[in-house]
């Protein structure tokens, strides 16, 4: 017997095998008159030019491209055997389908907003990062960065454990809620470490063009963080505060290194976001202010078009 006929335009059924075997069975499809026509029609069942494509088994499923997609069948679906099968109308699969599609969306987001380096993010840029992620699976043992080579990706981990190797040495592990690959893309620069899978690993995959679009935003949100607790910038609003901040940039500065120096002239205004600055003037031992974050420095020469009063 045929369960499911191809062409068939009456699609309302997803079928789920309990006992029994069946064969997948396909005509090709064939354009309409012009062969460089995007349209084209699925052939109706055909026994003699039917390709066996292959058999089927308990706990296989089949039907649900039809519903998904209201086209007609695609393939023959043809009992070997006696089965039973189990059936699920189609309002009720895309129900289903739906639903969970909702749960992972959720699952991801939870994922992404435990992640430190986007604790700033809102949540549309969080849920914007969450979309465009895609869900990659790799095996026990299987590698998946090579020491020295360029980075492409960042790493979420939904599931199972990696490990991190340093030549021959295992430097760290990571399960659920890990990350990984971030550093490489950061800072344009080979990877660090080779990262193995140690189970049977699930992840959520950035590419290198999102990851490196979210690390404006990123940016972006740490600089309108900083602003807001800026006592200078006290009597601006949201709106304000958030256009300025698009206008900055973040510096990382390496601890010891002078960022201004007395008697230059002065050019740029900092906002500490992390962090501890001293200000010092020359000859003196101790300094005049310790300054973390939240704290300003360098206005005083922009605001009189002067040199530097301290360092």
């Amino acid at each position: 017997d045929l369960v499911v006929k191809q062409g068939d335009p009456e699609s309302k059924t997803f079928y789920v095998i309990n006992s029994g075997e069946a064969s997948i069975l396909k005509n090709e499809s064939k354009f309409f008159n012009d062969p460089d026509s995007l349209i084209y029609s699925n052939f109706s069942y055909e026994p003699n030019s039917a390709t066996l494509v292959k058999k089927i088994g308990r706990g296989c499923a089949f039907g649900e491209l039809a519903l998904l997609y209201s086209c007609p069948r695609t393939a023959t679906i043809r009992a070997n055997t006696d089965m039973e099968l189990w059936t699920l109308d189609a309002s009720i699969f895309k129900s289903i389908k739906r639903q969970s599609a909702s749960t992972d969306e959720q699952e991801r987001l939870l994922l992404f907003s435990g992640i430190e380096i986007f604790s700033s993010l809102n949540e549309t840029q969080l849920k914007s990062i969450s979309s465009s992620s895609s869900r990659e699976m790799f095996s026990n043992g299987e590698t998946i960065i090579h020491q020295g080579e360029i980075g492409e990706s960042f790493y979420v981990i939904e599931s199972g454990i990696v490990s991190f190797h340093s030549g021959e040495d295992i430097v760290g592990e990571c399960a659920r809620g890990g990350y990984f690959g971030e550093l490489a893309l950061i800072n344009d620069q080979p990877r660090a470490v080779t990262v193995k899978a140690t189970t049977k690993l699930r992840c959520l995959v950035l590419s290198r063009k999102v990851f490196v679009q979210i690390l404006g935003n990123i940016e972006e949100a740490h600089c309108f963080m900083a602003c807001t607790s800026c006592p200078i910038f006290a009597p601006l609003n949201d709106y304000q505060l958030m256009d300025m901040a698009s206008s900055m940039r973040i510096e990382k500065v390496r601890k010891g290194k002078v960022v201004i120096r007395e008697g230059d002239l002065g050019k740029v205004f900092y906002v500490i976001i992390s962090g501890q600055f001293e200000v010092r003037k020359a000859g003196d031992n101790k300094p005049l202010a310790i300054l973390s974050r939240g704290g300003y420095f360098g206005e005083h020469a922009l605001l009189r078009n002067d040199r530097r009063s301290a360092s």
